[in-house]
């Protein structure tokens, strides 16, 4: 499991403890996880994590683009009340929990010499970090 992927999961997990949730960081996660490959490689195991966790079904064209999954959950999200952003926290451990407790489920890119796109933003936001202290 790459390092944001571990990143990701460890956020989740600190939210767990949180009694206030903020909504930026909920979509923030979501987004993270909606785009990211290594977590769910086909969009129907997105479309799967959107209706364990969110309660909502998409028609099938808005399965075919992530950043349509994406655009309509935040909307979803931006709308709900504390109680409805807890509940969705605890579906999502729960559900990452049953669903990825191993390493062996991420999908591990084993191509030498590519990088996959979280590597490349990770090495962006480094660059980022290092221009900025």
């Amino acid at each position: 499991m790459n390092n944001i992927n571990t990143e990701i999961f460890k956020k989740i997990d600190n939210n767990r403890t949180k009694s206030h949730i903020d909504t930026s960081e909920l979509i923030g996660l979501n987004s993270l996880l909606i785009y990211s490959k290594d977590i769910f490689g086909k969009n129907e195991e997105v479309d799967e994590y959107i209706k364990k966790v969110f309660n909502i079904n998409f028609l099938p064209y808005v399965i075919r683009s992530r950043t349509l999954i994406f655009a309509r959950v935040s909307k979803e999200i931006y709308y709900y009340d504390e109680n409805q952003k807890n509940s969705v926290m605890k579906k999502m451990i729960q559900y990452f929990q049953g669903n990825l407790s191993d390493d062996t489920t991420i999908k591990k890119n084993n191509s030498e010499g590519k990088t996959n796109a979280n590597e490349n933003m990770k090495k962006w936001m480094r660059g980022l970090n290092n221009q900025n202290e």
